[in-house]
């Protein structure tokens, strides 16, 4: 399995009102082609801040992380705009549709950006729509749907790009237990289907059970890793 995601001695410093905050220390992790993992701990252990990291929408303080064999901290901002353009997948935990966008426009939009021919966009947006049950609704717009629904247009504009990974910020937090049960059989589905890599962070026991690689943080530190 070749590596997709590679922290090494990663650590993330706050200033607060001038008071350093230590949000990450010395973190080490390894995520591979189609993983499927996730990141729990705490509220304040870091999570988010490694995600962000890792989604290259924050920078390290010390340490490295590699995308594809890439030292993303040596790379241009156009050079990371493409890393997000074409690595990674991103779904939010308030799903960030375009509201005047309908939800085809919306699974749409990366593909547009990485000026994928029109044929092949809409096929490929029409034929996952229809693997995650929204193939009837694909002309509705996001507030025609329900939160799962929009979640469910959000993961497919997430894959629809063929991204190395998907990075998820509690993807089921503003979701009831059945449908969050639900929406994560279908990125279990998905991931084992198309090989892409799912990575999570979240406080969901559900999806910390589905996880195949749970690693814990506490206070900035991975204190434990399973694997499944």
């Amino acid at each position: 399995m070749s590596s997709v995601i590679k922290a090494e001695s990663v650590s993330k410093v706050y200033q607060d009102k001038g008071v350093p905050v230590q949000a990450l220390q010395g973190v080490d992790l390894e995520i591979e082609e189609g993983d499927f993992a996730a990141i729990a701990g705490p509220s304040g252990s870091g999570k988010t801040t490694f995600l962000n990291l890792v989604g290259t929408l924050d920078t390290v303080s010390g340490g490295k992380i590699l995308i594809d064999n890439q030292d993303i901290a040596t790379l241009s901002p156009r050079e990371l705009a493409k890393i997000r353009l074409y690595k990674l997948g991103f779904v939010f935990q308030a799903y960030n549709l375009i509201p005047v966008l309908t939800c085809k426009e919306n699974a749409e939009f990366v593909l547009l950006l990485q000026k994928v021919p029109a044929q092949e966009r809409q096929k490929r947006v029409d034929d996952l729509l229809s693997t995650v049950g929204l193939g009837e609704m694909k002309h509705r717009l996001p507030r025609e749907l329900s939160g799962g629904q929009q979640q469910r247009v959000a993961i497919v504009r997430a894959i629809a790009s063929h991204p190395r990974v998907v990075l998820a910020d509690e993807p089921t937090a503003n979701l009831d237990s059945k449908t969050g049960k639900a929406l994560m059989e279908l990125m279990q589905e998905l991931n084992k289907n198309y090989g892409i890599a799912f990575f999570f962070s979240t406080h969901d026991p559900m999806v910390m059970e589905a996880a195949k690689k749970l690693i814990t943080l506490k206070d900035g530190k991975i204190v434990d890793i399973k694997k499944r």
